[in-house]
């Protein structure tokens, strides 16, 4: 008699595929708008312009938005993300520009940072509370001076 052992391994592998679809409102639906390049970007004011770039909208009438979250609503606005935060227009024919860091032209900034108008501002109230502190002790002293004159004038 013969005996005849066999083993037998099967090996399962499962590859799981994910695919996410972001849905977004993506086009030129506004009368003669424009909705060039990027992605999720939205003109559907009348005249807008989007150019480029990621999740803007212009949706004022002749509005243009471009960067990133971008959103121009009011009548011939401008809005202009680069700070990675949302950035909207203030008001019709406004444009705001929402950077990280500053403004520059030709290499020069044209606006002071936030941290250096707070130090300037407490620098300013440092010397706010030196001037009132001169003045009250100018005051003493005048009030000094005026009592030694009559002290003077009564010995004589």
């Amino acid at each position: 008699t013969t005996t005849t052992t066999t083993t037998t391994t099967t090996t399962t592998t499962t590859t799981t595929t994910t695919t996410t679809t972001t849905t977004c409102a993506a086009g030129a639906t506004g009368t003669n708008a424009v909705a060039d390049q990027g992605e999720c970007n939205l003109a559907s004011g009348d005249y807008s312009t989007v150019p480029g770039g990621q999740s803007n909208t212009a949706s004022g009438l002749r509005s243009f938005a471009a960067g990133a979250t971008a959103v121009a609503s009011h009548s011939d606005s401008a809005a202009f993300g680069f700070s990675n935060a949302a950035c909207a227009s203030v008001g019709a024919g406004s444009i705001n520009f929402c950077v990280s860091d500053n403004v520059y032209i030709n290499g020069s900034p044209i606006v002071l940072e936030r941290r250096q108008l707070e130090e300037q501002s407490a620098v300013v109230d440092e010397h706010t509370l030196q001037i009132a502190q001169l003045t009250a002790l100018v005051e003493q002293q005048q009030q000094q001076i005026a009592e030694l004159l009559r002290a003077v004038v009564d010995r004589q």
